[in-house]
């Protein structure tokens, strides 16, 4: 498979078009880019919904497994606090316990999740990074509705500069 004419070889011939009808050649080149183009398109489109897909599942099973965390330290809570139910300070020794001392660490673990999570995302959009500020700014995409500058996932806010420089500037 030949390479896709690039850019500036297609609006060549675009101007080309404008100008009078094309060649055979020049029409079957055209053609031809386009079917690689809408071919290059489809895969990344397929590679990127199959990334996607992978990321909620992995979401949703990380969701689930923080939820019964949670409903462990709820649990530890409620058995520790009471020597009817297997309390292990009854006799009033300040005394410890693994289960205790898990509880403490899952929840200390699900407080930084949930402080990574909210700082670790670096969400640059796609138009951005190829130079299309407004369409990243815009309230609507090729797909329909979106939020602008704004991962669809988890909502962090694009870093680009452009989105901060207004904002700056307003603030000083």
């Amino acid at each position: 498979m030949t390479q896709p004419s690039t850019t500036e070889q297609l609006l060549n011939l675009a101007d080309r078009a404008e100008r009078g009808p094309l060649t055979g050649d020049e029409a079957a080149r055209l053609r031809n880019s386009i079917s690689q183009l809408y071919g290059l398109f489809e895969r990344y489109r397929d590679r990127s919904n199959e990334y996607a897909d992978r990321y909620l599942k992995q979401r949703e099973r990380a969701e689930r497994a923080e939820a019964l965390l949670r409903e462990f330290v709820s649990l530890a809570n409620l058995t520790h606090q009471y020597p009817a139910m297997g309390g292990h300070d009854c006799l009033g020794q300040n005394l410890t316990c693994a289960g205790c001392a898990l509880r403490d660490k899952i929840r200390a673990a699900l407080d930084e999740h949930q402080e990574q999570l909210a700082a670790a995302h670096h969400y640059l959009s796609t138009g951005c990074l190829h130079d299309q500020h407004a369409y990243c700014q815009g309230k609507s995409g090729q797909a329909g509705p979106k939020s602008p500058a704004q991962c669809k996932f988890c909502q962090a806010p694009c870093v680009c500069p452009c989105h901060t420089s207004g904002e700056q500037e307003g603030q000083t």
